[in-house]
């Protein structure tokens, strides 16, 4: 999810005090209605790789108007009422792109990045030099301008190696442009070694299949260790109550799955070889779980910081509630949301079979029940009557960014922008169409 700024007057403000001011000017003779207030609500839709999503079907309200979205990716609703609104999209069916509601928005502007369920994969093979018997070769991808990262431990055999690494959401044949690392893992899985491995600033891939053309990439690491250059340490943590601590990570430069550091003895100092240019962000984790239910929270600091008392600031966890029929067509979902301060919560539904996510509802922390919208006529649902699904629901605080600024994308989805995020997940139940 998708700062504190300025308290600014809202529309639905100006006009409540108006009508105030009003209700008491009828003249003898009587005067024309005066017409509602208006406005223009635009949404903006970019993919992973920031380009514009187009020919998607964009609903306002349960059943209100509609528009398609441009090849700039824009969808234009002009006369919509002040107010909030849910906003419905409908990427068609084969697209590979998950649908996506965004309940009860303020925001005239909504830019929304589009999740894809696709991955494709970045081949690599070559040899290896000096890797300490018993450690492990992971390949780290990291897109410089997004902070986006995809990574995957090598399977080396003597002094060669293979990976396959994963590129969640990116179609096959995207190109992109990276920084590549390669980091040294020793037995206990902190991260001892790393080297950046191309002489240009960036690296261009094209995505493949599984098993296409490998790129080779030879990769000769330090024959002596380098003294440790970070101590992460965390001495106090307070997660949600039901929550028991279970584990401290640490992850450079961003939390992908680049872990240079953890400790299963909860409380322990973590300490980890930064392989990173001076002055990259150090991102510790904290996490635990309960029943059924899942917390995590990022800090983020700087090489050398010292990190203590990590404090939660949900105090229970969310939970499906119920759910009822709505009508012939619609249902509604009741859900109780963590207690505590958040951003803003999520509702995830998956295909029970596949595994795969269906539809992505986003609220702002006031609500605790959606409505699933009457679907257009052209559109071919994602659900049907009668079958099972998996649901998830999460609740997600960021670091001074409210749910408004998540939709308006006045934040950075890759978490290089802001200092903190905490998410609790709660158990995965059915839902039944």
């Amino acid at each position: 999810m998708k700062k504190v700024g300025r308290i600014a007057i809202s529309p639905i403000f100006i006009g409540l005090l108006v009508a105030g001011l009003c209700s008491a000017c009828g003249g003898g003779g009587g005067g024309a209605a005066v017409a509602p207030a208006t406005r223009t609500i635009t949404v903006a839709l970019k993919d992973v790789l920031g380009n514009a999503v187009a020919k998607v079907l964009v609903q306002l309200d349960q059943s209100g108007a509609t528009a398609t979205t441009n090849a700039s990716g824009v969808a234009t609703f002009t006369g919509a009422t002040t107010g909030a609104h849910d906003i419905h999209i409908f990427p068609a069916v084969g697209s590979g792109f998950q649908w996506e509601s965004i309940y009860q928005t303020t925001t005239s502007a909504v830019q929304w990045q589009m999740s894809k369920n696709a991955t494709s994969y970045v081949e690599f093979s070559g040899s290896i030099a000096n890797l300490t018997a018993g450690s492990t070769l992971h390949l780290l991808l990291e897109d410089a301008t997004t902070g986006q990262g995809f990574d995957h431990s090598c399977t080396v055999t003597g002094a060669t190696y293979t990976c396959s690494l994963p590129a969640s959401g990116v179609s096959i044949g995207s190109k992109r442009s990276f920084n590549l690392w390669a980091l040294e893992s020793d037995v206990n899985g902190d991260v001892t070694d790393g080297k950046k491995l191309q002489d240009k600033a960036t690296y261009t891939v094209t995505t493949t299949a599984q098993g296409g053309a490998a790129v080779t990439q030879n990769v000769t690491l330090h024959a002596v260790k380098p003294p440790v250059s970070n101590l992460l340490i965390i001495n106090t943590v307070t997660p949600p109550a039901g929550v028991i601590p279970q584990y401290i990570l640490g992850f450079m430069p961003l939390p992908s799955n680049a872990l240079i550091g953890s400790s299963a003895a909860f409380g322990s100092p973590i300490i980890a070889y930064n392989p990173f240019p001076a002055g990259s962000n150090v991102w510790a984790v904290v996490g635990g779980q309960t029943t059924g239910a899942t917390w995590v929270r990022l800090t983020k600091s700087t090489p050398g910081a010292t990190l203590a008392a990590v404090t939660s600031s949900f105090t229970s966890l969310p939970a499906i509630a119920a759910q009822n029929a709505g009508g012939v067509v619609n249902h509604s979902i009741i859900f109780t949301p963590a207690h505590g301060t958040f951003t803003g919560q999520s509702l995830e539904i998956e295909n029970n079979a596949a595994t795969k996510t269906l539809w992505n509802i986003s609220t702002p922390p006031s609500i605790t029940s959606v409505t699933l919208p009457t679907i257009p006529s052209a559109v071919t649902p994602v659900l049907t009557n009668g079958v099972v699904y998996k649901m998830q629901l999460t609740d997600v605080k960021i670091a001074n960014v409210t749910f408004e600024q998540s939709v308006a994308g006045k934040y950075d989805p890759t978490l290089l922008s802001y200092s903190d995020m905490e998410a609790v997940f709660s158990s995965t139940v059915t839902f039944a169409r």
